[in-house]
């Protein structure tokens, strides 16, 4: 069986690089001035990522050629596709009065009144620059309102790529219970205490490691790299469950991104 996938992963490669030779080019220039030959990791893919030329609603065209239905959507932040007139027009009229201003605007706080509004669980809205950052302020924001330290991260869950959150990134499909610490390269051995990585579904596992570290844990939860729907409602109820009368927060990413339950 592995001599036929390795067999079918060659036929694979070949074809993608006889379809992407302009992309190939343009990767090997990139690995000259820039780590890894890009600037975000999650778009990276052996042999090499194709890079994109123009992209329309959800059509995406690369260098090459090839065309593309896009269903990623820039990890859902264009609900709109690509180019959305509209939004293209915003933008133009935006550029006209200054891009980088480093002070408060209007805008800003119109968005943040809309957004509150229209989501009833956000009382309050930290704008940020990415999901990493995003992850890094809710987990500063965690320890100072909980006063604990120690995360539990879910084998496979991915919040961005600071120090705190790069643990057991990919699922382990190989070792059973308990999940072995698997950290990035570079990961700080200080912090190692701090972070627990369990199974996904596992809610025996979960429940021992909780009524362990109670008086220091400030997290459970995050988003995995195992698709939402084979993750049973049971287990997600179950969770918050066991924080609710915990000084814990709960992280849902399977269907509000970057919003924080908090169960004091």
């Amino acid at each position: 069986m592995k001599k036929e996938g390795r067999k079918i992963k060659k036929l694979i490669t070949k074809e993608y690089k006889e379809k992407h030779p302009k992309s190939l080019v343009l990767n090997e220039r990139a690995r000259k001035v820039l780590p890894g030959g890009g600037t975000r990791n999650v778009a990276f893919f052996k042999p090499y990522p194709f890079f994109a030329k123009v992209a329309n609603k959800y059509n995406m065209f690369d260098v090459d050629g090839n065309k593309y239905y896009d269903c990623i959507n820039n990890m859902t932040s264009l609900l709109h596709g690509h180019a959305f007139p509209p939004i293209v027009e915003a933008l133009q009229d935006q550029a006209k009065t200054g891009t980088v201003h480093a002070a408060p605007m209007e805008i800003q706080v119109k968005l943040a009144e809309i957004i509150t509004e229209r989501v009833k669980s956000v009382d309050k809205i930290r704008f940020c620059n990415s999901g990493t950052e995003g992850t890094m302020f809710a987990l500063r924001g965690s320890r100072v309102a909980t006063g604990k330290d120690k995360i539990i991260k879910f084998d496979g869950g991915y919040h961005g790529s600071h120090d705190y959150v790069e643990m057991n990134v990919l699922p382990d499909y190989e070792s059973d219970s308990p999940v072995q610490p698997f950290p990035e390269m570079g990961f700080p051995e200080a912090l190692k205490e701090n972070i627990i990585a369990v199974p996904v579904e596992d809610i025996e596992y979960l429940k021992d490691v909780i009524n362990k570290i109670p008086e220091r844990l400030i997290e459970v939860g995050g988003r995995s790299y195992i698709p939402a729907e084979q993750i049973p409602a049971e287990f997600q109820l179950m969770i918050s469950h066991l924080t609710y009368h915990m000084r814990t927060v709960v992280k849902n990413q399977q269907k509000n991104p970057m919003i924080l339950q908090t169960k004091f």
